[in-house]
């Protein structure tokens, strides 16, 4: 039975043709589910942009909207290698919806996170989305996630 994951990770995308909050949002999401040494990546970068008393609510508000999709999605999401330059299309939501959220267009984020997750929890993502996505705009902002997307990789990697 097919459960419709692999279309979660059909390449839509490169990350340098994403707008910087979404590309860092979508980088952020690849590092953090990545494990521990990718996590301290992402602490790094938001600390070093925001100072660690602004990193923390936002690397909270990561932490917990990853584990709530993770709980409460419709299917597992789907990502593509850490440093793969194409984006797929879980991705590419995951970071439209942060972005939406954080522009206060509400109605517009739940809609957008009801692709991926279950109707009762979308109010929960949706606040913990706009508050991720405001910070890492100012994280953006103070110079966050300047790399060129499209630097050689290192090794393999496979979508």
């Amino acid at each position: 039975m097919n459960d419709g994951s692999e279309h979660g990770a059909a390449p839509v995308a490169r990350l340098d043709a994403l707008p910087p909050l979404e590309a860092l949002l979508v980088r952020h999401l690849r590092l953090w589910c990545a494990g521990p040494e990718h996590q301290a990546e992402v602490w790094n970068a938001l600390a070093t942009a925001l100072g660690p008393a602004a990193a923390r609510p936002c690397l909270n508000a990561l932490e917990r909207l990853i584990g709530l999709m993770t709980r409460c999605g419709r299917r597992p999401l789907m990502r593509h290698g850490t440093e793969c330059v194409c984006v797929g299309s879980d991705e590419a939501v995951f970071a439209r919806f942060v972005a939406t959220a954080a522009e206060g267009a509400r109605e517009d984020a739940m809609l957008i996170a009801s692709l991926m997750m279950r109707p009762d929890m979308l109010g929960c993502a949706v606040d913990l989305a706009g508050t991720l996505g405001v910070l890492a705009q100012r994280a953006v902002e103070c110079g966050a996630g300047r790399r060129d997307a499209a630097e050689p990789v290192r090794g393999t990697v496979l979508h």
